[in-house]
């Protein structure tokens, strides 16, 4: 898979993850100006990514977790091979989609092996109010969810090679990507090649389209945008495997640089970035310029230790001129600071220990003689670990585990042979450090945020190959309703099974105990066909509620994966639900600048279909499963142990979870309102390796009432 540079990145999260309570990430926008020319527009602002801070993740060019929101793109993601490239989507996809054609095992062995595409790219775009995303299949663009725009694109024979997208919205306005003309007639280029490494081969092929023009109906008008190659580097841990196949083992790791750490296996990567930067929107009568800053002390040289001139900027101030002689014109200055990390011992990459943090934008005019109040930023204290530091959760949040640097970052999966397991836990002290506490505008007031970790009733990571023990609080509540499920998943397509209690054949047998005492309160049993159990509390004599019990969990013949379906299970905080990775907003607080009295505070609480505070995750995380034969895919041959989940844990709309009811307080007397949304979820992903993607749900999120 290919990476767009932060930039593009910080771009996309806006387009990608649709702002709503969904999530707990609200909408932070700072307007800075706009561009029309009749039935045409444009507008700049900044927007800020609330969700919360990834440890790996570079800042864009306006600083941690802001956004420029000025021009547009069309990105994609490149699955498997590139659509355009030999043996790609577009030149398969008519013997794929053949009824009458099987694929044989060859060609099972060649899409393994991405030596053949079996699936298109997907294609990310934003312009003109319009976001989405969209898959080319028999000649046509098919928009993810539908919409009323037409996508058309071109193709460079010569080199296999898409060169341009245009973008036509209802009312008519073309959005020209990629490739088009400037005002003189002069052809215009502007794209993001990056190098696509398959096996066997290295293609380099484009992955991110700017906005080149935007025309009206009848081509008569345009607003037309200009960008400056920048050219920059930036090292990210590479993950690493650890194969136990036909009982043999070994590391395999994606990286290209040793790290020097010495563990056996560990790389850096070095991400080699050849953008764009924009520079200018204009048209005929007004223009706005995007004037480059300092160079950033957070990212490296394309070539580390040879200094190029077209290396990554700050942006240093945008200026909106309009008419001739400078008849109208004004700028806006951004400020930064930069959070020092710590350095670590597995590199020396100092780069890396550098975050680019907005301070403050000041409006004021082009000659100097106006001057408005800036608009300040403040943000939650305490100093986030090194961009290469493996003290992150499962989601890539900082969790404060800075013993993590002598693993692998594979967490304590049962089963893993080697010492020392990553805690890949989530916790909210650490993942608010950083984040966006207080903004104060020109005016004198203020915009203050309170965040909060994202939670969910339950969370499996877990494996069980023959016995485990699992927590939890019989609450006076599920004493009274008296029902806990547990769901497995096998890992194995082997059936056969063991003997086990007297004889007997089973998947697994659970036991209820008391935690103080380990006396035994009642047992179950699944056959070997069962994939879950309802166990009802109800028949098990001498419980007490407010007391701890442990489900012991045992199993014969196979490796299963299990989930305890509990909302009151006991994690290592305690008493509690599970904390997961990213930030929910708790409250916003409005502040005029003048009097307290008149503060408006939105309060938001977040509920299940059971009234309880949670969410659920789409995909949960898995760092072990069965690898299977690529000569023969029905059969496996050993484990692989990941340091990142093999599973992707982000769903279709590029988010990791969300919640079912949102629930918005205003002050203490102005009511409340309630908004439902669509929520389905996925239990326990499939355990073979490869993972096989699931079908997109696009309408997870969607608002579906509001009260």
């Amino acid at each position: 898979m290919s990476l767009p540079s932060p930039n593009s990145a910080a771009f996309l999260k806006r387009a990608d993850q649709q702002i709503d309570f969904h999530t707990g990430s609200p909408q932070v926008a700072i307007p800075l100006g706009s561009i029309s020319l009749s039935e045409l527009s444009h507008s700049v602002s900044l927007s800020y990514n609330s969700s919360g801070i990834k440890v790996a993740e570079p800042a864009s060019w306006v600083g941690l977790n802001w956004s420029l929101q000025a021009g547009g793109m069309v990105q994609r993601t490149i699955l498997g091979l590139p659509d355009e490239a030999d043996n790609g989507y577009f030149y398969v996809e008519d013997t794929l989609r053949n009824p009458n054609i099987q694929a044989g095992q060859m060609q099972k062995e060649r899409v393994a092996n991405g030596l053949l595409n079996s699936e298109p790219d997907m294609f990310t775009f934003s312009c003109g109010g319009y976001s989405g995303k969209f898959y080319i299949s028999e000649g046509k663009a098919r928009m993810i969810p539908r919409q009323d725009v037409k996508v058309s694109w071109t193709i460079d024979n010569s080199f296999d090679e898409l060169t341009s997208f245009t973008i036509i919205t209802p009312d008519g306005i073309r959005y020209i990507f990629g490739e088009s003309e400037d005002e003189n007639g002069n052809t215009v280029i502007s794209r993001e090649e990056h190098t696509y490494s398959g096996i066997g081969n290295s293609l380099y092929k484009p992955t991110v389209w700017q906005l080149l023009t935007i025309e009206s109906y009848d081509r008569e008008r345009q607003i037309h945008f200009s960008y400056e190659d920048e050219r920059y580097s930036y090292y990210s841990l590479g993950s690493c495997s650890y194969d136990v196949i036909f009982g043999e083992t070994g590391f395999n790791c994606s990286g290209n640089l040793p790290s020097g750490d010495g563990n056996a296996g560990t790389t850096l990567t070095r991400n080699k970035i050849e953008g764009k930067r924009l520079a200018r929107i204009y048209t005929d009568t007004k223009e706005i310029d995007f004037n480059e800053g300092d160079d950033r002390e957070d990212l490296n040289y394309y070539i580390p230790g040879v200094e190029n001139t077209d290396g990554a900027k700050e942006l240093g101030s945008i200026e909106i001129r309009q008419g001739t002689g400078d008849t109208y014109c004004k700028s806006y200055n951004f400020n930064y600071s930069y959070m020092q990390s710590p350095a670590i011992a597995h590199t020396t990459q100092a780069t890396e220990e550098k975050r680019l943090i907005l301070d403050s934008v000041q409006e004021i005019s082009c000659d100097g003689t106006i001057t408005i109040p800036a608009y300040y930023f403040q943000y939650e204290s305490g100093i986030i670990a090194n961009r290469l530091s493996r003290a992150v959760d499962h989601w890539g949040y900082f969790n404060g585990q800075t013993d993590n640097a002598s693993t692998l970052g594979i967490p304590d999966v049962p089963g893993f042979p080697l010492p020392g397991k990553a805690d890949r836990d989530s916790r909210e002290s650490f993942m608010k450090r950083g984040q966006l506490s207080k903004i104060t505008f020109p005016e004198g007031g203020e915009q203050i945020f309170a965040w909060e970790a994202n939670q969910v009733n339950s969370l499996s990571i877990n494996r069980v190959n023959s016995s485990t023990a699992e927590e939890f609080y019989l609450t006076k509540e599920l004493y009274e309703t008296g029902n806990i499920s547990v769901d497995f998943t096998a890992t194995s397509n082997n059936s056969q099974t063991l003997p086990c209690r007297n004889g007997e054949s089973y998947l697994a047998s659970i036991i209820l105990m008391e935690t103080s005492s380990s006396k035994e309160i009642c047992a179950w049993q699944l056959d070997i066909n069962q994939r879950s159990i309802d166990i009802d509390l109800s028949t098990c004599k001498d419980l007490q509620p407010n007391q701890k019990y442990r489900l012991s969990i045992s199993t014969c013949g196979r490796a299963v994966d299990y989930k305890i379906n509990d909302p009151t299970r006991v994690n290592s905080s305690g008493l509690a639900p599970v904390t997961v990775g990213g930030l929910r907003i708790a409250t916003m607080t409005l502040y005029d600048g003048v009097d307290v009295a008149n503060n408006i505070v939105k309060t938001y609480t977040y509920e299940d279909d059971n009234n309880n505070s949670y969410g659920k995750v789409y995909l949960e995380p898995r760092y072990s499963g069965q690898v299977l034969n690529p000569v023969n895919l029905t059969q496996t041959v050993g484990t692989r142990y990941t340091s990142t989940s093999y599973v992707p844990l982000a769903n279709f709309n590029g988010t990791h979870m969300g919640y079912s009811q949102v629930i918005e307080h205003e002050g203490t007397a102005n009511g409340s309102t309630q908004t439902l949304y669509s929520a389905s979820f996925t239990g326990m992903p499939q355990q073979s390796v490869p993972y096989v993607p699931e079908d997109p749900r696009i309408f997870i999120g969607k608002m579906s009432s509001q009260n």
